[in-house]
């Protein structure tokens, strides 16, 4: 039964994506930077893009916590490309040696990337894979939203 990797992992993702989206709501100049120091490509760095980028993680936040059926499955895809994307942009700066500011939590963030950036991106990385291997292997992930299913499995197991 994989629901509780499922409860664990999707609440932690839901966490990460909320609190960074709100930190960079409240500081644009952040993510335009972030954008600019990742050397993000231009078609993914439009002015629109890098406003939008907050809100949609946000929206994946509350998506990942609300969605159930089909939904939890397009979702979880979601978390996990996108936590993908960030693993990458943070290693490829690790690898170039250079102070690369990611502005992940918006100002909250401002040091440059170093081991530890890439490893917390890999740990989000393997939680959005593990939340998406138990939304499709296991039915019962799917069958409501999270918090309906962590009531149900913490009063069968604690009850």
């Amino acid at each position: 039964m994989l629901t509780p990797v499922w409860l664990i992992c999707t609440a932690a993702l839901a966490v990460v994506l909320g609190y960074a989206g709100i930190a960079k709501i409240r500081s644009p100049r952040s993510v335009d930077r972030a954008f600019r120091d990742l050397a993000v490509h231009p078609l993914l760095a439009r002015p629109w893009m890098r406003r939008a980028l907050p809100y949609a993680e946000i929206a994946l936040a509350v998506a990942l916590l609300a969605a159930w059926g089909w939904a939890s499955i397009v979702t979880a895809v979601c978390a996990a490309l996108l936590m993908a994307a960030y693993l990458v942009l943070i290693a490829r700066a690790v690898m170039q040696r250079e102070d690369v500011v990611c502005n992940c939590f918006g100002g909250n963030g401002d040091r440059p990337v170093n081991g530890w950036t890439l490893m917390r991106n890999l740990a989000l990385m393997v939680a959005a894979a593990l939340a998406l291997e138990a939304v499709l292997l296991d039915s019962a992930t799917r069958g409501a939203p999270w918090p309906v299913l962590a009531f149900e499995w913490l009063t069968l197991r604690f009850g």
